[in-house]
């Protein structure tokens, strides 16, 4: 479980640096690739939080993933 926290953590920080190179980079950095690597850090936090048992709460995030990759398929069509 310790190792998943530290990818989950490591690909967080990832998405993060790529989301605020879209912005400066004016654009250049695909989003659905952006959309894509945010939707896989938030299946990563629902396995922590439904391994946990912590209210359920890992559910949200999973529904929040799948609509973040729609929305990457989404940009990648179009």
């Amino acid at each position: 479980m310790n190792i998943l926290k530290r990818v989950n953590d490591i690909l967080f920080i990832i998405v993060i640096g790529l989301f605020l190179s879209y912005f400066l980079m004016e654009n250049k950095i695909p989003i659905y690739l952006v959309l894509g690597l945010l939707s896989i850090t938030y299946l990563l936090t629902a396995v922590e939080f439904i391994k946990g048992r912590q209210d359920k709460g890992g559910y949200k995030y999973i529904v929040g993933a799948i609509a973040m990759l729609f929305a990457a398929a989404a940009f990648y069509i179009r």
